[in-house]
Formats: C-alpha cells, sequence, structure tokens
C-alpha cells in the first residue's frame, strides 16, 4: 500500500492504493480509497494533476503526474518526473 497526495482544483486528496504495476517512468495504481475525511465526487482526479506518492515500506517519496484515471476499475496510471532516492527508485523498478 502507497499513500497518495494529488493535487486538485478543490485542494489537495488524500488516498491509500495498491502498486499494480511500476517503472522507472510510471506507476500503476489499483484499489484506490480515499482517506477518512479526504472522500471526495468522481471526476476529482482528473489527467493532468500533479501527485506525490509515499512508500512508507521502503522510505520513498515519488513525485509525478496523474496521466490516467480509470474510475469503473478503480485504476489510475501515474508518470514519475523524480523520487527523494533515484537509486532506491532503480532497485524497487528493476
Amino acid at each position: 500500500m502507497v499513500l497518495l497526495q494529488i493535487g486538485t482544483s478543490g485542494g489537495d486528496i488524500f488516498e491509500r492504493a495498491q502498486v499494480d504495476n511500476i517503472s522507472l517512468g510510471g506507476i500503476c495504481f489499483t484499489n484506490i480509497k480515499a482517506l477518512k475525511g479526504f472522500e471526495h465526487g468522481a471526476g476529482s482526479v482528473l489527467e493532468n494533476n500533479q501527485a506525490l506518492v509515499y512508500f512508507h515500506s521502503s522510505q520513498i517519496t515519488v513525485f509525478g503526474t496523474v496521466m490516467r484515471v480509470d474510475c469503473a476499475k478503480d485504476r489510475m496510471a501515474l508518470s514519475v518526473k523524480r523520487s527523494t532516492d533515484d537509486d532506491l527508485w532503480s532497485r524497487l523498478c528493476a
């Protein structure tokens, strides 16, 4: 599980999600659930929203841009721009 912080026009949204697939340039998430108190309406998260992903188990934060949202399948894809530890990110993606 990871923690997502997604910037939207209405303010930041905080969610938890499962990582379905990762690579150096992107992450695909499933089972996305808003944290209590941060519930939001469908359509709040849009392509091109900026996002931060915190991997608690690895103590790394990844920054990127939402590239695709599929609410019907509870999936989202993120393009990775940078991380707080590029060497660790490379190892996690290997």
